[in-house]
């Protein structure tokens, strides 16, 4: 059974309305406050609705994700929630209704979205929700709950994981569910469970970097670093168990991009400005359905932050041809002022990439070049073509004072690295630093 009109809901609480329009014309999620009296109304019509044994009302429990987080929850508390809210943004229609019963218990009603498929968007959202705080899921970890009717004024629900309803939808694609990809299967190494190992902890973290022509730190560079105790940390991919697993890379690049805006709206709303240079690999990209998942996350930042937003694909093999890294770039340029591309080596086809719509290139110098002098040489050739295609340059890993000079010398827009500054979990607003303030240090 459908009830074809969810929005009514919202019509029977004063003041509230579904899917109202935004000043920019879009439809937008109307969110009441958590834990309102209207969502507590809302919830007892329900209750005494058609919608009680619909298969329309699911409940999203948080009780797994705070059992692991453990003393770190209350301070993940808010930032928990306004993720949450941005997935479930991105992943429900505009008829549907989401509302909080408490902090570890969430709504969703679907207007006309089949059982199974409701289940599916709920099982989802929390997957990934978790992939971003705990590194990684277990499908059977994963539980929706699905209203079915009603004892003594309360709901009564049927329960379902993940693993148990990729079983019961046999048009899940295969890229949907990679946990089932050519994996043998037995009692330990069912699907979902090859992810019951579970990722080392990890953060989001920022690099301030040193703009050569304004001489001021006008933007971050953003990184993950791991947080296992008694190790030395590990930054990038490498926080992950397996930094080949595609799966683990893509949920990092999610997780990344969620936190860093996050970060990144707090301190706008505080009147904090400053760029911030947000890293996605190849393998989050590099095909349609992959792009598009990307982009669905990406449609949940505020318009006021796009400008204030570079991506900076990684791990792009040469010779992916032109046509498909215009549609990433352009793609990508919706949310962002520019895209650049992080190279291992000093690239031979500028125009290549200025014509792909890549407005720069982000090198990282070599701990230990075999000729220091060559090396320094092909980079100035490099910045030369750059400037030629008014295309920027960014280095990173500069640790001493002799590289700054020569960096700085070699025509290099933009400086990293410990001499310019360490990484930090807190960003701060643009500020100017002049290069006697920055050799002098």
């Amino acid at each position: 059974m459908v009830f074809e009109n969810v929005g009514k809901l919202f019509g029977l609480l004063p003041g509230k309305k579904q899917g109202a329009n935004s000043a920019d014309g879009k439809k937008r999620l109307q969110v009441l406050n958590p834990y309102s009296e209207a969502e507590k109304k809302l919830e007892r019509i329900i209750l005494q609705s058609k919608l009680i044994n619909s298969g329309q009302v699911h409940l999203l429990g948080l009780d797994k994700i705070k059992a692991r987080l453990g003393e770190r929850w209350p301070d993940l508390r808010e930032r928990i929630l306004d993720n949450l809210n941005r997935i479930i943004e991105s992943r429900i229609g505009g008829n549907d209704v989401y509302f909080s019963r408490s902090d570890e218990e969430h709504f969703i009603v679907f207007a006309n979205t089949s059982d199974n498929e409701a289940r599916l968007v709920c099982a989802k959202i929390l997957q990934e929700l978790m992939e971003i705080y705990l590194g990684s899921t277990d499908t059977r970890d994963i539980i929706v709950k699905t209203a079915v009717g009603r004892i003594d004024d309360k709901m009564i629900f049927e329960t379902a994981s993940l693993e148990n309803i990729f079983e019961q939808i046999s048009f899940v694609n295969v890229e949907d569910t990679p946990q089932e990809n050519n994996r043998p299967t037995g009692p330990n190494n069912s699907p979902g469970s090859q992810n019951a190992e579970m990722e080392a902890p990890y953060e989001v973290i920022y690099r301030p970097v040193w703009d050569v022509r304004n001489e001021a730190i006008s933007t971050y560079m953003v990184n993950s670093r791991s947080l296992a105790p008694f190790k030395r940390a590990r930054l990038g991919y490498d926080v992950l168990i397996d930094p080949c697993c595609v799966e683990a890379m893509i949920g990092l690049d999610n997780m990344i991009l969620m936190e860093t805006i996050n970060t990144m709206d707090d301190l706008f709303r505080n009147n904090f400005r400053a760029i911030f240079s947000i890293p996605v690999c190849y393998e989050t990209l590099f095909n349609s359905e992959r792009l598009r998942g990307f982009l669905s996350r990406c449609q949940v930042i505020p318009p006021e932050l796009h400008k204030y937003i570079a991506f900076c694909l990684v791990n792009f093999p040469p010779g992916v041809p032109e046509t498909k890294l215009g549609l990433i770039v352009s793609s990508l340029k919706s949310y962002s002022r520019a895209v650049a591309m992080a190279c291992d080596n000093i690239p031979q086809d500028v125009n290549y990439y200025k014509e792909c719509g890549i407005r720069g290139f982000h090198f990282v110098l070599p701990g230990r070049s075999p000729d220091p002098a060559k090396y320094w040489r092909q980079m100035a050739a490099a910045v030369a073509k750059c400037k030629q295609s008014h295309m920027y340059t960014s280095l990173t890993e500069i640790n001493h004072q002799e590289d700054l000079i020569l960096a700085r010398e070699t025509g290099v827009n933009f400086l990293s690295g410990s001499i310019i500054g360490e990484y930090t979990d807190i960003p701060g607003h643009m500020a100017r630093v002049s290069w006697k303030e920055l050799i002098g240090k």
